[in-house]
């Protein structure tokens, strides 16, 4: 059976949007399904308080789950930042990637994700092989 893991990003821009594509294409590749809040929820500026309800308890649902978190930091969402948390908080294995590689990395962050891939080449590495070169290693 497919793993499926949901995508915590942001995807209000299309340079967003752009990293989302990347990663789910990296995903689709080894034949990962990937679950993307945006092609089933998406919030108008006017939302009720019962729509964003709606809206915050499917994506809870959908945290609880999915198999793993991907978690695109490249912008450190405050909403992507929160979904981590709750993954970790209920056991789901947390990949974080930086499409575009960083010089440094939150503590808590890379601590509290299963893997820390600092460029989407390490995402496909890791996918590939299931290490991260020592060089780059903040696999737990």
């Amino acid at each position: 059976m497919r793993e499926t893991w949901y995508i915590a990003a942001p995807f209000f821009t299309d340079k967003q949007k752009q990293r989302i594509h990347r990663v789910t294409e990296v995903l689709k590749h080894h034949g990962i399904m990937a679950y993307l809040p945006m092609e089933f929820m998406v919030l108008k500026p006017d939302a009720t308080k019962e729509e964003k309800r709606k809206v915050f308890h499917e994506n809870v649902r959908q945290i609880a789950k999915a198999d793993r978190i991907l978690a695109i930091q490249d912008e450190k969402d405050t909403g992507t930042i929160w979904e981590m948390g709750a993954a970790y908080m209920h056991g789901t294995e947390v990949v974080m990637v930086y499409v575009d590689p960083v010089p440094q990395i939150n503590v808590m962050l890379e601590m509290g994700s299963y893997v820390c891939c600092n460029g989407i080449f390490l995402l496909e590495n890791w996918l590939r092989t299931g290490t991260i070169p020592e060089t780059h290693a903040t696999t737990q």
